[in-house]
């Protein structure tokens, strides 16, 4: 095989189960548990099974993550996932499973990739001990048409690249883009009272901001079959006394996808920031 005639891929994938940092009632870091890494020319990697234990703080029953990346006829295939097992954040967040799960496949003929996160879920999921059931989108972004054959010279090509990128790119795609902004006012409505989430969110509402930030940042939470309304907003849950606690995050910068299933900020009794299930997914043909 002549490499010169031939486009390539490099893999970048990653995954994590827990981490985090704890500031009161001591200082301490949460050692990130089971971590998995892609190779850069794809295959498999997985973390060992593990429990994690921090005193009356967090704890699950298992730990675990696994990626993997190979090539397929017309296109380049990656599967990036985080599981934890019976985890519980100070008796406050609780669930029987959590799982990230992001898959990607990039045409070989082409540069915008098709993202899923079939496989997302949470499975019996309780805050302050009540059930919460979030609905979630596994499909967030509108898959790109498929690829046309490259014609015509490198300038010309590169101009076609260009206007794909930003025509089917979910950093660019009108409807990620109103996604964003129906979400956004959810967080930052004027109904709503926590100040700290305007801060943290209002600038979705506005195309410059996304621009001047280089990413953007939406859920997979549409809806929720049960929860408490009261205090929540959007995938954003306030729980007094205890702090917030975020839901399926993904931030997309153009081109990594990161998800984190849950984030919790405390300012409790224990203050500190804790996530959990994490997988991020990426990778880019060359030429």
């Amino acid at each position: 095989m002549d490499a010169s005639q031939e486009r390539v891929f490099h893999y970048h994938a990653d995954a994590n189960a827990l981490g985090g940092v704890l500031t009161h009632p001591y200082k301490t870091v949460i050692t990130t548990a089971a971590t998995s890494s892609l190779s850069n020319a794809g295959g498999y990697n997985s973390s060992p099974t593990v429990p994690f234990h921090l005193d009356h703080v967090l704890r699950c029953k298992a730990a675990y993550t696994h990626t993997t990346g190979g090539a397929e006829d017309d296109q380049w295939t990656s599967l990036t996932t985080a599981v934890v097992e019976d985890v519980n954040l100070l008796e406050v967040v609780t669930a029987d499973k959590v799982v990230a799960q992001i898959s990607s496949r990039h045409p070989k003929n082409g540069h915008v990739p098709s993202i899923s996160f079939v496989g997302t879920q949470f499975v019996n999921l309780r805050i302050n001990g009540e059930i919460v059931e979030p609905i979630l989108d596994v499909h967030p972004f509108p898959a790109p048409p498929a690829p046309k054959k490259a014609t015509g010279n490198s300038k010309s090509a590169a101009a076609n690249r260009l206007a794909e990128i930003r025509q089917f790119s979910p950093y660019h795609h009108s409807d990620v883009r109103k996604l964003v902004k129906k979400q956004s006012s959810k967080l930052v409505g004027p109904s709503h009272d926590p100040e700290v989430l305007k801060r943290r969110y209002g600038w979705l509402a506005s195309d410059d901001e996304i621009e001047s930030r280089g990413h953007l940042l939406c859920s997979l939470v549409t809806d929720y079959r049960k929860g408490d309304p009261k205090n929540t907003y959007g995938h954003v849950i306030h729980v007094p006394g205890f702090g917030y606690v975020f839901l399926a995050e993904v931030i997309f910068d153009g081109k990594a996808y990161h998800l984190t299933m849950i984030r919790a900020e405390m300012g409790c009794a224990s203050s500190g920031t804790v996530s959990m299930a994490s997988a991020r997914t990426n990778g880019s043909g060359i030429p």
